[in-house]
């Protein structure tokens, strides 16, 4: 019986070893390529902008949907509550574009600020190695 409880215990996956990493090949272990990791991989090569895109065009789905039910289904009062959340909605998502605009354009501007104090580091660093040559 001891034997056993201890190839229980030994069974048991730990937080440091998951059952995903069980599954994993050696080589995708060691490459560090897993499923979950080529996912958010592709989630994160994708562009805010078309996350926002996406975000407006189904919001004005939502509204034609909103609009095309048939009367009997839904009342004046909620029809009005339904695109009054909408375009609470719509807001927000309006919002978030300029944030994401002005977020962009900070990083550009901090990516030529950077790159002009590298090629300053840069070209002090060759002096320094010409005037010790």
């Amino acid at each position: 019986m001891v034997e056993s409880d201890e190839d229980e215990t030994s069974k048991k996956s730990t937080p440091a070893t998951p059952d995903v990493a069980e599954k994993l090949s050696v080589e995708e272990i060691v490459v560090g390529k897993s499923p979950i990791k080529e996912l958010v991989e592709k989630v994160t090569e994708m562009k805010a902008e078309d996350f926002i895109a996406t975000a407006m065009v189904i919001q004005s789905e939502v509204m034609n949907f909103i609009d095309n039910i048939p009367n009997k289904n839904l009342s004046k009062d909620n029809r009005k509550t339904l695109r009054e959340y909408m375009v609470d909605n719509m807001s927000v998502v309006a919002r978030q574009q300029a944030v994401m605009c002005m977020i962009l354009g900070k990083c550009h501007e901090q990516t030529d600020l950077i790159e002009h104090k590298l090629e300053g580091l840069r070209s002090t660093l060759h002096l320094y190695e010409e005037s010790y040559r």
